[in-house]
C-alpha cells in the first residue's frame, strides 16, 4: 500500500466512524461493508508484513556475518556488530519499510476492533439523545 493509499484509507475509516443524527441508522450497515473490505485490506497487508519481516530478517543475518567474518576490523561483541548493522543503509532501508508497513497493519487492526465496537456507541448515542430530549 502506498503514502497516498494509506491516507485515503485513513481518511475514508475516519469519515465513516462519525456518528452523527444524519447517519446513526446508516451506521450498522455501511460499517458492516467497510469491516468486510478492511479485512480484506488487513489480510493482503499483513502478508506483505510478515515477507518484510522475513526480508530484515535476511539481511540481518547476511550484515551479522559480514560484520563478523568479513569486515576489515576485528568486532568482538554482539552490541558492536549490530551497532554496525543498524547503521547499514541496507539494513535501514528494510528496517523502514518494515515499520511503516507494521504502522498500517496496527491502524488496520484498530480500525476494525472500533468498528466491532461502534454498536456500543451508536446505543450511547441513540440513549443520550433520548436523554437530552427527556425520553428516558
Amino acid at each position: 500500500m502506498t503514502r497516498d493509499e494509506f491516507m485515503k484509507l485513513k481518511t475514508l475509516v475516519e469519515e465513516s466512524l462519525k456518528i452523527t443524527d444524519d447517519n446513526v441508522m446508516d451506521k450498522t450497515v455501511s460499517l458492516s461493508t467497510l469491516y468486510a473490505r478492511l479485512l480484506q485490506i488487513w489480510s493482503k497487508e499483513l502478508r506483505i508484513l510478515k515477507i518484510k519481516g522475513l526480508d530484515k530478517d535476511k539481511v540481518y543475518g547476511e550484515l551479522y556475518h559480514h560484520y563478523k567474518y568479513k569486515f576489515n576490523f576485528q568486532l568482538d561483541t554482539k552490541a558492536e556488530i549490530e551497532a554496525y548493522i543498524k547503521g547499514d543503509d541496507k539494513y535501514y532501508k528494510i528496517a523502514l519499510e518494515y515499520a511503516e508497513q507494521e504502522i498500517i497493519v496496527k491502524f488496520i487492526e484498530q480500525s476494525l476492533e472500533h468498528i466491532n465496537n461502534i454498536g456500543f456507541r451508536i446505543k450511547n448515542y441513540i440513549d443520550l439523545k433520548k436523554m437530552s430530549k427527556g425520553l428516558l
